[in-house]
């Protein structure tokens, strides 16, 4: 099954939560989080990113079309698959253990406390992955060296877009995805507004070509569409599901301290859906 591009719609995101492959990505991750719930415990991020509103699509979307190039391609060599902007999550160790033998997977980030943790995670798993300390803007591999890249809510936070394109396309083999997910805000209150959202599609398309016969452009006029049955954190505010946002709760104990001098709490909401798009390099 390979998911659809562009912004998810409620019924697809609905029939994925039931399906085997998110299950079975489910059952993985809470293994993963029991066993190495200790070095996990230093990760400032989101401790349980599949049980984000988002992540619930993006993980699988990138999953389904990693799947489809391996089934199309092939199950000889090494894959070599570059998550850009890892963090810690149990995704590209998913990747390793379902395509063993076969992926190579490599994660890269900024930020240098995550060394030690997948350094603890690597010693106590059967498919490590290689984790490298490194500016995406400025990435330390050779040209033509992955077959697959992906970057799952990134780009979003980033000030400058175009040169982190630029160096995926570099590192890109002829031929390979590019598979990118990025968070949209529609009320215009956080990261990243649509206008920017627009540039940023119009940038992926300058660089590289579509997979697929797909209008990205076109497809962020559904958000003007107030009924668009598409996935919100605004419709999983409404079902209830308010711990699957990214914006937890004050404590009782900041909520006493707010009372006790007077501050009103802060507004946390805000009213995203993610983007989530596939190229690739012709040349």
């Amino acid at each position: 099954m390979v998911l659809s591009q562009g912004i998810p719609l409620v019924d697809d995101y609905q029939k994925l939560l039931n399906d085997d492959l998110f299950l079975h990505m489910e059952s993985f991750s809470n293994t993963f989080l029991r066993k190495f719930a200790l070095p996990l415990k230093k990760y400032r991020w989101v401790s349980d990113p599949l049980h984000q509103w988002s992540r619930q699509w993006e993980y699988p979307f990138a999953y389904s079309y990693i799947q489809e190039h391996i089934r199309v391609n092939g199950e000889e060599g090494d894959l070599a698959i570059l998550d850009a902007g890892s963090g810690v999550t149990f995704f590209p160790y998913y990747i390793a253990s379902t395509f063993q033998g076969i992926v190579k997977a490599t994660c890269c980030d900024s930020d240098k406390s995550l060394e030690a943790i997948f350094q603890q995670i690597n010693s106590g798993i059967d498919t490590p992955v290689e984790f490298q300390l490194s500016d995406i803007c400025q990435l330390p591999y050779k040209s033509s060296s992955f077959d697959i890249v992906y970057c799952i809510s990134v780009l979003e936070h980033m000030a400058y877009f175009e040169q982190v394109i630029r160096e995926f396309k570099r590192v890109l083999k002829p031929s390979g995805l590019l598979i990118i997910t990025f968070d949209i805000s529609i009320d215009g209150d956080a990261d990243i507004r649509l206008d920017r959202a627009g540039k940023l599609i119009e940038s992926l398309k300058n660089h590289l070509s579509p997979s697929s016969e797909f209008n990205a452009a076109k497809c962020l006029n559904i958000l003007g569409e107030t009924d668009s049955p598409i996935l919100t954190t605004e419709y999983i505010k409404r079902m209830n599901k308010e711990e699957l946002l990214p914006w937890k709760k004050g404590s009782f104990s900041s909520t006493v301290k707010n009372l006790l001098t007077l501050q009103m709490p802060k507004r946390h909401f805000h009213n995203l859906t993610c983007f989530c798009r596939v190229l690739i390099k012709i040349v």
